[in-house]
Order: C-alpha cells, then sequence, then structure tokens
C-alpha cells in the first residue's frame, strides 16, 4: 500500500521543525559546556538524530495519531525512518557548513 503523499509531506515538515528545536537545545547545552556545537562527532551527529525521531514520537503519541497512522500502514520502522530523514539531511547539511567555513 502507497503512503499518502499529503500525510508524508506533513510528517516530513514536522520531523524538520522539531529537528530543528532539538538541535538548537542541543546546541545551546553544548555551547553551555564550552566546545563547538558546529564540530560534533559522528557519534554526536547519531545522538542528535536519534534524540529528534524520539521527540518526533513523542508527539505523535501526545496528539494521539498513532492508531490514524497505524490504519494507513505507516508503521514503526517506517515512521522512524520518515522522522530520521529531515534530521539526517540537516546533520549533514550542518557538517559540510562547517567543514566549509574551516
Amino acid at each position: 500500500m502507497r503512503a499518502n503523499r499529503l500525510f508524508l509531506r506533513l510528517y516530513l515538515l514536522r520531523g524538520a521543525q522539531l529537528w530543528v528545536a532539538t538541535r538548537a537545545l542541543l546546541t545551546g547545552i553544548i555551547v553551555y559546556a564550552g566546545a563547538d556545537p558546529l564540530r560534533l562527532s559522528a557519534l554526536g551527529m547519531l545522538e542528535s538524530i536519534l534524540l529528534s525521531v524520539a521527540v518526533n514520537f513523542a508527539a505523535v503519541r501526545r496528539n494521539q495519531e498513532r492508531v490514524l497512522l497505524g490504519n494507513m500502514g505507516f508503521g514503526p520502522l517506517f515512521l522512524g525512518a520518515l522522522f530520521a530523514a529531515p534530521a539526517l539531511v540537516g546533520e549533514l547539511v550542518v557538517r559540510i557548513g562547517a567543514g566549509a567555513s574551516r
């Protein structure tokens, strides 16, 4: 069953918005700790992406959308990939931007 494009677009947009929010929070914490937030290690990038995915799943649960998404055929693995895609792209853009600014 093909996923509805409207819902895909909406959840990708929400994923991007929540990634920006979690990245801003992590940047504040990293700056407070005295480190460079643009030069995260690969493990730090992975942790940022996983945190973003967890926040997205929490938003789905808070909005009680899990049953709707399940009825539309969006399984947990698909949702995890859908939520991780904008975070992965964002982290790669930050990594490339930080590398270009050296």
